[in-house]
Order: C-alpha cells, then sequence, then structure tokens
C-alpha cells in the first residue's frame, strides 16, 4: 500500500488554474488593467492641473506647497526671502485673512479661498509642524517664482518634466511586465500573482499617488496598495515555480495577508506598517538565498540570479529616488522600472 502524505494546513505548492477559469481570469485581467490605465492617465491630468492652475495661486504669495499622508495642504516658503520672515517648512494653513480653514480641508477646498483673495496682499496664519501658529502679511508678486528659480539649480517645469518621465516610465513597464506575463504565462499561479499586483501597483505609484491623497482616498489607497502587494509577495514566495521552499516558506503567507488587510486604515501606526512592509519581504528574500544553495545548476538557479539582480536594482533605484527627492524639491516616486524589467525576462 502507498503510505498517504499527511494533509497540511496550507500547501507546499501553489497549482496551475484550471482551464475552465480562464474567460473569467481574462475578464477581470482586463478590468484590472482597465483601472490601472485609467488612474495613470487621470493621476498625469491631476499632477498637470496642480502644476499650472493651482500652484500658481501659492507661488504668487512666495509659498509652495504640497499634499500630506492624509491628504492635509502643507505648505513651505519659496525662496530665501520668505525663508528669512520665519515661514516654516511644512506648515498648515490655518486661516486666510482671518477665516479659519479646517486642519483637514483639501486641495480642492483650499484653492477656492486663495482665489477669492488673488491679487491683493492676505494675511496668512500658519502653523509650523511644532504648533507654533503665526501670522504673516504676503504680498502677492510674480517675483517671488523668479526668486525661488535662482535659489534652485533645476526649474520647476524641467522638474515636472523629469518627474511625470520617470513616474510614466515606471507604470508603462509595470503594466507592460504583467501584460507579458499574462499573455504567456495565462494559467501560472506565479506569473498571474505577478501580474494582477504589477497592474495594481502601477495604479498606485506616482503620478495616481498625489491624486489619491489630494481628493483624500487615503483608506481606499491602503487598500489597494495592500491588494498589490498581497499577490506580489505570494507570488515571490512560491517563485519561480510555485512551490514553497524551503518549507516554511508556506506559513508566510497565511500570516502575511491577515496582517496586510489589517494594516489598511490609516490610523494604523506607521512604523507596524513599515515593520510589515519591509519584514517579510525579507524572510522571503531568506528563503529564495536558502533555495539557490540547495540547487544545482540550472534553469531554476538562473530564474532566482536573475530575480536577485532585478530586486537589488530596485533598492538602488529606491535610494535615488530619495536622493532626487532631496535635489529636486519633494520629488514624487518609488520608480521600480528596472526591477520590473528584469522580472519581464523570468516570465
Amino acid at each position: 500500500m502507498t503510505e498517504k502524505k499527511p494533509r497540511r494546513f496550507f500547501p507546499d505548492r501553489l497549482q496551475a488554474v484550471p482551464e475552465r477559469w480562464t474567460s473569467a481570469l481574462r475578464i477581470a485581467w482586463l478590468a484590472v488593467l482597465a483601472f490601472a490605465v485609467t488612474l495613470d492617465v487621470a493621476g498625469a491630468a491631476f499632477v498637470l492641473h496642480d502644476f499650472h492652475k493651482t500652484r500658481p495661486l501659492f507661488t504668487i504669495y512666495g509659498i509652495s506647497h504640497h499634499i500630506g499622508e492624509h491628504g492635509e495642504v502643507l505648505v513651505s516658503p519659496l525662496g530665501s526671502e520668505r525663508t528669512a520672515i520665519g515661514i516654516a517648512e511644512d506648515s498648515r494653513i490655518a486661516a486666510i485673512d482671518g477665516q479659519p480653514l479646517a486642519p483637514d480641508l483639501l486641495i480642492a477646498d483650499v484653492v477656492p479661498r486663495l482665489m477669492a483673495v488673488q491679487g491683493r496682499p492676505a494675511i496668512f496664519t500658519l502653523v509650523s509642524p511644532e504648533g507654533r501658529a503665526q501670522a504673516f502679511h504676503l504680498a502677492p508678486s510674480p517675483r517671488h517664482e523668479r526668486l525661488a528659480e535662482q535659489d534652485t539649480a533645476i526649474a520647476f517645469s524641467t522638474r515636472m518634466m523629469i518627474r511625470l518621465g520617470l513616474s510614466f516610465f515606471s507604470c508603462l513597464a509595470l503594466i507592460g511586465c504583467a501584460t507579458l506575463l499574462f499573455m504567456r504565462r495565462s494559467r501560472d499561479p506565479v506569473a498571474l500573482l505577478l501580474s494582477f499586483g504589477f497592474l495594481l501597483l502601477a495604479a498606485v505609484i506616482d503620478p495616481p499617488l498625489m491624486m489619491w491623497l489630494g481628493l483624500g482616498f487615503g483608506t481606499l489607497y491602503n487598500f489597494v496598495s495592500t491588494a498589490g502587494w498581497v499577490p506580489i509577495f505570494v507570488g515571490l514566495a512560491a517563485f519561480p515555480d510555485g512551490r514553497f521552499k524551503p518549507g516554511w516558506m508556506r506559513y508566510t503567507v497565511p500570516v502575511a495577508i491577515p496582517l496586510a488587510i489589517a494594516l489598511v486604515p490609516e490610523s494604523i501606526n506607521p512604523w507596524l506598517q513599515l515593520v510589515v512592509g519591509i519584514a517579510l519581504p525579507l524572510l522571503v528574500i531568506v528563503g529564495q538565498v536558502v533555495r539557490y544553495r540547495r540547487l544545482d545548476q540550472g534553469i531554476e538557479r538562473q530564474q532566482i540570479k536573475w530575480a536577485a539582480f532585478g530586486f537589488g536594482t530596485g533598492i538602488v533605484l529606491i535610494g535615488v529616488s530619495i536622493g532626487l527627492a532631496m535635489a529636486l524639491d519633494r520629488f514624487t516616486g518609488f520608480q521600480p522600472a528596472l526591477m520590473v524589467l528584469t522580472l519581464c525576462n523570468l516570465g
């Protein structure tokens, strides 16, 4: 008699998708693709509108603006002249000409207040990140932007072109990789997970990121980004052939999914989000290193090597993005393009 293997709480491999599910999966994939493309186009339109229409309402008074993590509007001094009078970085507008503004007002609510006083001096009550409130009498003048341009090495318009160019390259790389994976291996569970994950990731990085926050959809943004993170995490845990090796890797999945869902609300401590977002992928990396060392020379070993190269490149690009953020005045973006293009090879 053949000895039956004991049933496990979680299987040691992902099974190929049954052929009868192919049509439903194709419809779902096309819907997610349309969702990602729509958000990328809408996000670019939002960024361009903010740059050409909204930004001048602030810069004419010698302040720049950006959107905080929870959709709140924050301002900073534009040029050395405004810094000299004591305007702090990342200040919140508490009132304009004595009319209070709620702390959670979105950019769409602040713009009409600025348009109402445009063209005349106004008193801005600003609250610094430390909580210190101070009133500033600011006179509008186009020279503020000219002075700010003199203080920076790269013009605002050039920064915007760099930002949108790199952002679109990343989104196109993600969408292109997802398309290749789905077209070539539509029943492969690892390829499917990575494909869906890449499409959802394209819907939440820059340029859509600013739109999500600017419209106050922080919780929905967290949900979509989590929905993209989970399939990528599971796919990498079973990479490249659907098997969880070493065996303990299969238990990272049932742990990761509820943890990720629990982190969707905006009220969750960001440090806890960071731990889950970094510690769990590190476990996958450790598992892949162990798996690589146990393999003989062959295709699977080469695939893991290329994946390691891709994600190493991705980490370097994150560092470059942080550097650009400092150099280009809050340049936005995690740019995973090369990492994603490398994974296209694995598909």
